[in-house]
């Protein structure tokens, strides 16, 4: 148990570089815990026979204190039949001497018996409250464990999502992106290259234009101006 509180209380003091190692052996700890669970039980069980035998000394005594009780009624009712003349008086005495005999054992033995009962009594308060306390401690550490737990596992996806951070932040990732850029900038000259190329060129047709643009007059005009300029 003191290894237990001496290991808490380290990971009390030193809470922040632990967690950036995660090194907490929480398997061992959990382990630890399922066996002093374990040793509870078998506790248990031994506050149970505690608990019969100090159920059974009690009862003995009560025993041994009723005989008691049981043999000095006897003897004086055998000194009552020695003054009735029923049994002589030395007879009478010698019984009587005998039943207080019987007595005087069956107190001896109520005596043996109620310290015994005391003796179990203490034992199964003073293992009960070593249970109790054990039982409480567990708890403790168990809500300090899943605490614990708890803080590993938001240390750990910090840490993650600033790696990450880093990574969107860091000059290789940047490098990347703009040569990406370029390339897609490159990629979408080319494509626009290859679309004017292929478009569909048609024939002239020149009387149409001439007559959608009304020229025919202009053309005729100057047929006539050369005509007259070579007669010259």
């Amino acid at each position: 148990m003191n290894f237990f509180k001496r290991f808490f209380k380290t990971i009390e003091t030193k809470t922040n570089s632990i967690l950036d190692n995660l090194e907490i052996p929480i398997s061992f700890i959990e382990e630890s815990i399922k066996n002093l669970k374990s040793e509870i039980k078998k506790n248990r069980e031994v506050l149970a026979e505690i608990k019969v035998l100090s159920i059974r000394a009690k009862n003995e005594a009560e025993k041994f204190e009723k005989n008691s009780y049981d043999y000095e009624q006897k003897a004086i009712l055998i000194l009552q039949k020695g003054q009735q003349k029923t049994l002589s008086i030395i007879e009478a005495d010698q019984l009587a001497v005998e039943a207080l005999q019987k007595k005087a054992l069956q107190i001896k033995l109520s005596k043996k018996a109620k310290s015994e009962h005391n003796h179990f009594e203490k034992k199964y308060t003073q293992l009960n409250k070593n249970i109790y306390i054990i039982k409480s401690t567990i708890s403790k550490w168990e809500n300090e464990l899943k605490i614990l737990n708890g803080r590993i596992k938001i240390s750990t996806a910090t840490k993650n999502l600033n790696k990450q951070l880093a990574l969107l932040n860091s000059n290789n990732t940047i490098t990347l992106l703009n040569k990406l850029r370029d390339e897609v900038i490159q990629e979408e000259a080319l494509l626009k290259s290859y679309q004017d190329l292929t478009k569909v060129h048609y024939p002239i047709n020149l009387d149409n234009n001439l007559k959608a643009n009304h020229t025919q007059e202009d053309l005729n005009t100057l047929k006539q101006k050369i005509s007259i300029n070579k007669t010259k």
